[in-house]
């Protein structure tokens, strides 16, 4: 490691000696946004992305500096993002194992590198552990000794000798969430603060490739319609769109050969202004926003005696309402 450092540095200062002989400029210039790139992508900083007409939109420099500065990283200079660079570049190395692995069905079999700190006269007293357990419980085990330890690489990091091992999932498993985790142990107190295990937990996600497509879709085509259900108005709903106007809409749909009605959330939020009325925060998704009932159908409401003028008068006023104004004024009935 100390090598890869060293070369680095080595490298940067041929970059400078360099641009120094060439006037400056052009050939720090280069370095330094290569060096921005770099970091940028070991940060998870896509360089460009497709919008939804598919045109390709890359990413400026100043963007990528701006998000590297706003996640407290150091910038100014060539020789501060080789240091950013080389902290991340260790960070797996220093972690025993990463916290998340993303696969693919087909991936098989699943490789989970981990990273041991251990001289190698140390290495044929080293047992490894390795439990894999999917969402409903069922675990499998299986453990690998130093001597069969196959070491894919090795690297030195601040005078500490860190072991690379691949561990390889055999077992075909289906789409989900997977919880792992690793126990590394010695019959010596090797490891740093005078251990003898190190264990730590990680998270196997099995993805698919694509969102789910039905069937009808893979060769032919839909059509529908989309709608924020807050902002319909009828002249039977108190301002704002209720379950009756989505009856309604479904309805219509189908009968005009529609295939489907898409919505916004319909979940339970605080409905409180100003920032409580947003359907994207839910405050639970067991429970349905009581804006979106239709009052005149709750049969309490039927029943009322005696108020049946006052209810109407505020339903009324209700539907000549401005949106700011209905859940303020909802409280009143």
């Amino acid at each position: 490691m100390f090598y890869v450092y060293f070369r680095e540095l080595v490298m940067y200062n041929l970059q400078v000696i360099s641009s120094i002989l060439n006037g400056g400029g052009l050939a720090a210039d280069i370095s330094y946004n290569a060096l921005i790139d770099e970091l940028s992508g070991l940060c998870g900083i896509l360089p460009e992305y497709w919008d939804i007409l598919g045109k390709q939109h890359i990413i400026p420099l100043d963007t990528k500096k701006a998000v590297l500065q706003a996640m407290g990283l150091k910038i100014g200079s060539e020789l501060e993002l080789l240091q950013e660079i080389e902290e991340r570049r260790q960070r797996p190395w220093r972690s025993l194992i990463e916290p998340v692995f993303v696969k693919l069905p087909g991936d098989e079999p699943v490789t989970l590198p981990i990273y041991i700190p251990i001289d190698e006269a140390a290495e044929d007293g080293l047992l490894i552990s390795c439990s894999i357990k999917d969402e409903n419980g069922d675990e499998d085990t299986f453990n690998l000794s130093g001597k069969d330890t196959v070491i894919a690489e090795c690297r030195w990091i601040d005078n500490i000798r860190y072991i690379k091992v691949e561990l390889t999932d055999r077992k075909k498993r289906d789409i989900g969430y997977y919880d792992v985790k690793v126990i590394c142990r010695h019959p010596d107190a090797i490891f740093q603060d005078g251990k003898s295990v190190l264990k730590k937990s990680s998270r196997l996600i099995l993805t698919p490739k694509a969102c789910y497509m039905p069937a009808g879709l893979q060769e032919g085509r839909a059509w529908g319609l989309s709608l924020n259900l807050y902002a319909v108005r009828s002249s039977g709903n108190l301002g704002i769109g209720d379950l009756r106007d989505l009856k309604k809409i479904v309805k219509m749909v189908s009968e005009m050969g529609g295939d489907f009605v898409g919505i916004n959330p319909l979940h339970a939020i605080p409905n409180t202004m100003p920032f409580g009325i947003s359907p994207y925060s839910p405050i639970s998704r067991l429970y349905k926003n009581f804006t979106y009932l239709d009052i005149e159908d709750i049969p309490e409401v039927k029943e009322l005696k005696g108020q049946g003028s006052r209810v109407k008068g505020q339903i009324d006023k209700l539907r000549k309402s401005e949106l700011k104004h209905v859940l303020k004024n909802l409280k009143n009935i």
